[in-house]
């Protein structure tokens, strides 16, 4: 049980790691108690991984932005918007989503 409800919850976390990564990575839930503020610290740690592939961790070549930076999560949102409701304007951008919808939902 965790959170639910009156009653006292516990989160019981076993591992055989033992390197400096999974212990800090262990402690952090020791501090922080939103689930957002965990994920943000553990994509530090570990790195986003390979969207596209099988890798599940690691830095790649491109810069993350942090869950906590509002403004900018605020400001890509509403530039995507304005790229949805004018598609027809950006060729290249309406290119590779058709393509991404093939490869998500083939034919």
């Amino acid at each position: 049980r965790v959170g639910r409800g009156e009653k006292q919850s516990y989160c019981l976390l076993f591992t055989e790691g033992k390197t400096q990564k999974t212990i800090a990575r262990l402690k952090l839930l020791e501090h922080i108690f939103v689930g957002a503020q965990l994920a943000e610290y553990d994509l530090k740690l570990r790195g986003p991984g390979d969207i596209y592939g099988k890798l599940q961790h690691g830095i790649p070549n491109l810069k993350v932005a942090s869950f906590s930076d509002f403004n900018l999560i605020r400001r890509t949102k509403n530039i995507a918007e304005r790229i949805v409701k004018d598609i027809d304007n950006f060729p290249k951008i309406k290119g590779k989503l058709n393509e991404a919808s093939e490869i998500i939902s083939p034919d």
